[in-house]
This record gives structure tokens, sequence and C-alpha cells, in this order.
């Protein structure tokens, strides 16, 4: 059975440095929310070329900090998203959008009401889906925020007002668990600042697992595109369109005999179906729960064997 994800392997080097990163945890006693967390902070900073970073347990955090932090009654959503964000819309107005059949990226503009018209305690919160990079216009809202839960490792120039990142097994640079907000707003920032003690800390080992991982990025990145690429040339089924950039952290089919393909794969490979609709009645988000299939892409994997098994 190929599994649906397995992290990347550490070479005989990494494993050693890593050990070495553990030891000296150990020896100062600071256990979290320390020297580790603050190289992983500046590291990211550096290569997004922003002014602020914040380390956090996980997007979903991240995602909702933010959210009490900015005061936000309102927030506008796509329906095809994570089902952990509802645990943070909860006693708020919520409106939602529905996606572009090519892309998947949210599409503001099928909100049911005037974007403008919803007052300045609205957030407009969309998500770079599958790590494909969304970007809209400012004018669309005050407050933009980018869940880039998935998109780590994507070549991205607009952050809105504030963007997370995850650092989840799965993700394209992984601290174990964990997630990062980052952000140019020194208002946000100053707000974050309050939280980052109470609710945005992670240990140090997760912090010295995510430096590992990030150096090994560029390589991974490749690899994972090589996958790509050859499910691209390989496979009869139209996949995600990238306008913009791409993490290549998920790789999704749309797949109309879906049920009879999944019978033929199901005991050859794990697969997965994302995301169910957060909520009914939007018509593309209906139509690509209904049709797509994601399958295993990550370094190391056998893609000759998910491509034969999805073809025999």
């Amino acid at each position: 059975m190929i599994p649906f994800f397995r992290p990347p392997q550490l070479g005989f080097w990494e494993q050693k440095d890593l050990h070495i990163s553990i030891s000296n945890i150990l020896d100062t006693g600071t256990l979290s929310d320390g020297p580790y967390c603050r190289s992983l902070e500046e590291k990211v900073k550096h290569m997004y070329h922003v002014d602020y970073a914040f380390v956090a347990p996980n997007a979903t955090v991240a995602l909702d900090t933010l959210v009490k932090c900015l005061d936000s009654s309102n927030i506008v959503s796509p329906a095809f998203t994570w089902k952990s964000l509802l645990s943070i819309f909860g006693g708020r107005e919520l409106f939602w959008l529905d996606i572009d059949q090519k892309t998947w990226l949210p599409l503001p503009e099928t909100s049911s009401l005037t974007l403008s018209g919803l007052g300045s305690e609205t957030m407009l919160m969309l998500n770079h889906t599958f790590g494909n990079v969304c970007q809209v216009e400012k004018s669309w809202h005050e407050t933009i925020v980018y869940d880039g839960a998935q998109a780590f490792g994507a070549e991205i120039k607009d952050f809105g007002d504030a963007t997370v990142f995850g650092f989840a097994p799965t993700k394209p640079v992984s601290c174990g668990e964990g997630g990062m907000i980052v952000t140019n707003e020194s208002r946000i920032a100053d707000l974050l600042e309050e939280q980052r003690h109470l609710v945005l800390r992670i240990s140090e080992f997760n912090a010295a697992l995510g430096l590992v991982y990030l150096r090994k990025l560029p390589e991974n990145r490749a690899k994972r595109r090589d996958v790509w690429d050859y499910y691209d040339r390989h496979l009869p089924y139209a996949h995600q369109e990238m306008p913009l950039s791409h993490s290549h952290s998920v790789y999704g089919l749309i797949v109309p005999d879906r049920f009879k393909v999944i019978d033929k794969i199901k005991d050859k490979m794990e697969y997965r179906v994302y995301y169910e609709p957060l909520k009914c009645g939007l018509i593309n988000t209906e139509w690509l729960y209904g049709q797509i299939l994601c399958i295993p892409s990550y370094v190391g994997c056998p893609y000759k064997e998910v491509v034969e098994s999805l073809m025999s």
C-alpha cells in the first residue's frame, strides 16, 4: 500500500545536526519559545522579505489569534477549505465564497453581499488552496488574511494584512506540529507580540526540526515538482491550474468516474478527497468536491506505481 504521505528522509549529517540541537536545548533548559523559535522566525522573515514573523502551534491557532486580535465580527471565507476553521468562526457573521473551477481558488465576487458594505470589522480570509497562491486587490476590503497553511515555499508577493503558514507533518516544511504568522503591519505585530507568550508558542524541539527541513526546502520542492510533472504528462485527468506560484503540497485531479477509480486503487494506495464544503449550494465548490481525487505526491513517492495503479 502506497501511503498518502511520508516525510522526507533526513540524511546522516542532518540527523546529526538535529541531535546536537536537541542536546543544546536540554542543556540550556529552555524547552519552548527560545532561540530556535526566534531563529526560525528570522529565517522565514529573510526568505519572504517580511517585517514580522511569529511562530504558532498550528495554522488554525494562528488564524484564530488573528481573528480575535483584529476583532473581526464578520468573516468572508471560501467554503472549500479545511473544516477546523469552523472552530474559529463561532459567533461571527459568515459570508461564503465559491471557487474558480480551474484554479480552485476563492472568488471574492461570489460573496452573498457586496464586500464594501460589510463594515470595517470584516475579515476577508482567503486560502492558497493546496498551496496554489491566491492574490486579490486590496480594494476588496480593509482586512485581508491569507490562509497559506499549505503554501510555504511558494513564491508569494502579497501577504495581505497577514499570512498564515502551516508546519504540520504533511506540509512542505514541517516542525512536526507548528505554524507561523507573517505580516508587514506594525499594528498587527504589536497585537501578536502581546499573544506571543500566551498562545503563540511552540517547543524548541519543534523549531529545531523545522530549521532542518527549511534547509532542505529547495531540494525537496524540486523533487515534488518532478513528481507533479510526471503526473501531468501521464495522467489523462484535469488538474489544478497555477496562475502565480504553487508550493506543490497536494496534487488533486478531476476524476468524473471517481468511485470506479477508487474501487480500482483502494487496495494499492491511500488517497484523499478534499474538502467537504462548509456551506451547501455553491455551484463550483460542490462540482469540485464531487469529482476531486488527491493522490500521493510526497518526496520519494513511487509516482510510476501510482500512475500504473490509476491507469490499470
